[in-house]
């Protein structure tokens, strides 16, 4: 088990029958093709959103270590999922995909996605050593984070977790119920996280992507209902969202 709580152990906090649940559930609902398993539909498109639903789960569980550390894991939960995907799950898409999303106001630190694909690019998808990478983008203090054993520990499980997650046809509970249970991600993170999955699967262009992560950005934001490190994760988590579908789907081989 891990302990990513900070001093007000707000990742030990518990959903109950939550007003934002409920709002959510309703938001989903009301999509065009809504299903309730969320899972992904056949074909290229969706199995790239599967890898990139990886990525951001990986963004969600690293980034209350530090928002380095998001960017980290969220790299190797990518480079882990395009790898076990079936056949690579890396052939642009459409090279004008453009998922428009700002993480709002007085977040700053949750927003790494653009690093999450520099990170992916020259690292996870590149030549460039991860060591050599951190020394030059962070510094020698992140560079002892990540070769602690905690983070090391962590690693190991995102990436052998996300690969199950694909082997399993993109089964994004388990990868989250993986990670609350782990204690990377508090239960109403978990409940946020898997119910946005459930509506980015539904999702079938860049404008339907975006308005999704702007309601639910919106509606976290505003709850009263979650702690600021519950908003924090969620928020990495969309802005890995935003950068990770731009990047899968306009990459160029």
């Amino acid at each position: 088990m891990f302990s990513c709580s900070t001093s007000n152990n707000d990742v030990e906090t518990s959903s109950q029958s939550l007003k934002i649940e409920n709002d959510l559930k309703f938001y989903n609902e009301g999509l065009e093709g809504y299903s309730s398993s969320g899972m992904p539909k056949k074909g290229k498109f969706w199995k790239v959103l599967g890898v990139i639903a990886a990525d951001f789960a990986g963004g969600a569980a690293g980034s209350l270590l530090s928002p380095a550390i998001g960017v980290v894991i969220a790299g190797a939960a990518s480079g882990a999922a395009a790898s076990a995907a079936p056949g690579g799950g890396n052939d642009p898409i459409n090279t004008n995909f453009n998922v428009e999303y700002n993480v709002p106001e007085g977040f700053d630190d949750s927003d790494i996605g653009e690093q999450h694909n520099d990170i992916l690019a020259n690292v996870f998808m590149g030549d460039t050593p991860i060591e050599d990478y951190l020394v030059q983008n962070y510094g020698d203090q992140t560079v002892q984070q990540y070769y602690s054993s905690d983070v090391q520990s962590m690693n190991d499980l995102v990436i052998g977790s996300t690969v199950n997650y694909v082997e399993m046809n993109y089964d994004y509970s388990f990868l989250f119920s993986t990670y609350k249970d782990n204690g990377l991600i508090s239960e109403n993170t978990e409940m946020v996280m898997s119910l946005f999955t459930q509506a980015f699967f539904q999702a079938a262009s860049d404008d339907e992507i975006s308005q999704i992560l702007n309601y639910y950005s919106q509606t976290v934001l505003q709850s009263d209902e979650l702690t600021q490190s519950d908003k924090r994760s969620i928020f990495s988590a969309f802005s890995v969202a935003r950068s990770s579908s731009n990047y899968w789907n306009n990459l160029e081989n």
